[in-house]
């Protein structure tokens, strides 16, 4: 983060025909209705890119867990105006709020406990509107926490605890926390677009798409459709917004809290944000407001994916190197996509514009060349290459192309697996097989040990909820899996003869219940009802 102070340009036409291609090319392979883009750099003009429905004005969206960077720097602001320290505990500004409540609430959770997700709250019932402090006190006071072990960090994602954020800032800021916002944050950013209450924004609020997973006849698992309008806490991830006034956040936080000129934040205040307070595995973890990795080379990022139902945003920021990237869509469940785009543009710009970076190419696609055969011995599926392309095929069918998608995820366009997402997966770093929904494939150096006995029967298929969509149960070597999304599974260890705790993915160590008789399946405060359909 170096450079002059002085003012910046307000936005330009992206017009680098390489990059135009790639996003066109993103939005066409992830079904992206909608996308924006930016490129901010400190101390130069943001770059920008719309593939919007042809409104006039900017199309606005959803930014999800975005969200969660802007109520961070409202507490920043709050204890640069000497209104509250992050230290305080968050009884001092809710004192309802301990073990008196709930005996696994800790009194001397801090506020910077909660920034970090280190109060060991839960992640939250998915609520789709702005809870009240007496909802809250209730959801808090019922909920099954661990026991308090004082002095104890204990990290966990939580939305609550940006709730919870939101009602200090309103204490300590004696205001609504939208006014807040907007009267602090929004006005001296030129945030013109943003706001909390998509509702109320017009025409230029972007179509919301969910996901049509699940569906007999999906041919993609990026599928999606309209969906109705969902609101959200703003303090967690209700906030909504424009490719410019993100360009504008981004570029305020890269120059060290100066935008056109005025120093917004104090230059202490916006280096709190890149301090690597928790890192998780030596070079992951949460930040204040985001997340942040930590490269070999000690160089910080920060990141952060958001989703919501129906839109979903992505940004990271390299303030060593002193640019950023940020993309939103009006489709939900994007956040890995957008991610991927991301990453591989970011990495173009690291290798002095390498055009190579930006495709959708696995980078070892020599170790996936093969035949790997089925769990139950009954199919084969080879993979072929040519001119480092990937070809997939299953049985007799014709080879077709098999994309990479990140995070070990392909497609495979217009072909009998097409509608699932194809996994590796992995054993101290050898691929023993691939996973495509319910299906596993072993690979050609794997010894064959399927699981041929399926004991959960009774409850596998789809299930249905009117506002969330559906989910699928199935089976697949061995273990019982629950898809979110078909890019997004958790798989599910019993405690009970209903109930079940979630061993990974997005809602990590949360507890679903299912009911064969009644064919219910519940997650958070959600009730999803059994089709009569397989995955």
């Amino acid at each position: 983060m170096c450079g002059v102070n002085q003012p910046v340009p307000s936005l330009q036409t992206l017009d680098n025909i390489d990059l135009i291609r790639f996003l066109e090319q993103g939005a066409l392979y992830f079904k992206l209705p909608e996308l924006a883009y930016a490129k901010v750099s400190a101390w130069e003009t943001p770059e920008l890119y719309e593939k919007n429905s042809g409104v006039s004005g900017p199309s606005l969206f959803q930014i999800g867990s975005l969200s969660k960077l802007i109520t961070a720097l409202a507490i920043l602001s709050l204890q640069e105006d000497e209104k509250l320290k992050i230290e305080d505990t968050v009884q001092n500004y809710l004192p309802w709020f301990g073990p008196a409540l709930n005996p696994g609430l800790d009194g001397s959770t801090s506020i910077q406990d909660i920034l970090l997700h280190e109060g060991g709250l839960p992640r939250g019932d998915l609520f789709q509107h702005s809870p009240s402090r007496s909802e809250i006190r209730d959801f808090l006071g019922s909920a099954e926490l661990p026991p308090n072990v004082p002095g104890k960090k204990s990290l966990k994602y939580s939305n609550l605890g940006y709730i919870l954020l939101g009602f200090i800032i309103e204490s300590a800021g004696g205001v609504a926390y939208a006014d807040y916002v907007a009267e602090r944050i929004f006005k001296p950013l030129n945030m013109d677009h943003a706001g909390f209450k998509p509702r109320v924004a017009g025409p230029n609020i972007s179509t919301p798409h969910g996901l049509t997973c699940f569906q007999g006849q999906n041919r993609s698992p990026f599928e999606c459709a309209p969906m109705p309008w969902s609101d959200a806490p703003e303090a967690s991830h209700g906030m909504y917004a424009g490719v410019q006034d993100m360009a504008n956040l981004l570029t305020c936080l890269l120059q060290e809290g100066v935008f056109q000129g005025r120093q917004i934040w104090r230059p202490e205040t916006i280096r709190a944000l890149y301090h690597d307070q928790n890192l998780t595995k030596g070079r992951l973890g949460f930040g204040i407001g985001a997340q942040i990795l930590k490269g070999n080379n000690g160089n910080i990022m920060l990141f952060m994916n958001g989703e919501h139902f129906g839109h979903s945003a992505s940004f990271l920021l390299l303030p060593d190197k002193g640019f950023g990237l940020l993309l939103m869509s009006n489709r939900g469940s994007a956040g890995y996509e957008l991610w991927h785009i991301l990453q591989s543009i970011a990495q173009y710009y690291l290798e002095e514009k390498n055009a190579s970076c930006l495709q959708f190419r696995f980078p070892y696609w020599k170790k996936l060349v093969g035949a790997y055969h089925s769990e139950h011995g009954d199919q084969c599926l080879n993979i072929s290459a040519s001119e480092g392309h990937l070809l997939l095929a299953l049985g007799e069918e014709s080879p077709k192309p098999l994309l990479y998608k990140s995070r070990g995820a392909f497609l495979q366009i217009n072909g009998a697996l097409s509608k699932y997402a194809i996994a590796l997966d992995l054993e101290q770093g050898k691929i023993k097989g691939l996973q495509a929904g319910p299906h596993y494939f072993f690979s050609p150096s794997s010894p064959k040990n399927g699981h041929n006995v399926k004991i959960y029967d009774a409850i596998t298929g789809i299930y249905a909820n009117p506002k969330a969509g559906r989910v699928a149960l199935f089976e697949r070597n061995g273990q019982l899996i629950l898809a979110y999304s078909p890019f997004k599974e958790s798989v599910l260890k019993p405690i009970s003869t209903q109930a079940f705790i979630q061993a990974d993915g997005p809602f990590m160590h949360e507890i679903i219940t299912i009911d064969a008789n009644s064919g219910v399946l519940n997650a958070g405060n959600l009730t999803f009802i059994r089709t009569k359909e397989q995955y």
